[in-house]
């Protein structure tokens, strides 16, 4: 449970002439206790991607989108849905449903993916993070010069605990 920040990871960016896109991947996980915390880390200039149980229906699609909407304003929404290969049964994403409710987002749903076995569908997904990334205010932009020395020294700090 928990947070869980995986940072910089390079992604190629779609304009080649570009340089990579580096991004930080925050995990919230969708367990409710959590909920509480996403009004501290939800923004704006962020890529969300909603990795759903595909075989329990249980997804709280619109919480999530609601949330999103509400912190991160007219921010892309990947939604995929997770299929073990033993999975037969699959619920259907909604993606025209939630796309009238929730127009100021750009919801893409990406289908079904077993994270069991990375195969095309992996690739797809990764090509579609990267153009996603590429589109947001913040890539490109010059990082002020003491949060670099800032961050080299929390991640120092993180490192040696």
């Amino acid at each position: 449970m928990g947070v869980h920040v995986e940072p910089n990871r390079y992604f190629i960016n779609p304009d080649k002439t570009l340089p990579a896109i580096k991004a930080h991947i925050w995990d919230f996980g969708g367990q409710d206790i959590q909920y509480s915390l996403h009004q501290y880390f939800l923004s704006d200039d962020a890529v969300y991607i909603m990795v759903t149980d595909g075989r329990s229906g249980k997804t709280r699609y619109g919480y999530w989108f609601h949330i999103i909407n509400l912190l991160g304003r007219n921010s892309p929404v990947l939604v995929l849905l997770n299929r073990f290969k033993s999975q037969h049964t699959i619920i259907p994403f909604d993606r025209s449903k939630y796309s009238k409710i929730f127009h100021n987002l750009k919801i893409v749903d990406l289908g079904e993916i077993d994270l069991g076995n990375l195969d095309h569908h992996w690739r797809r997904f990764i090509d579609e993070l990267a153009s996603q990334l590429s589109h947001l205010n913040v890539v490109g932009m010059d990082v002020l010069k003491p949060w670099k020395s800032i961050r080299e020294e929390l991640d120092h700090i993180r490192k040696n605990k």
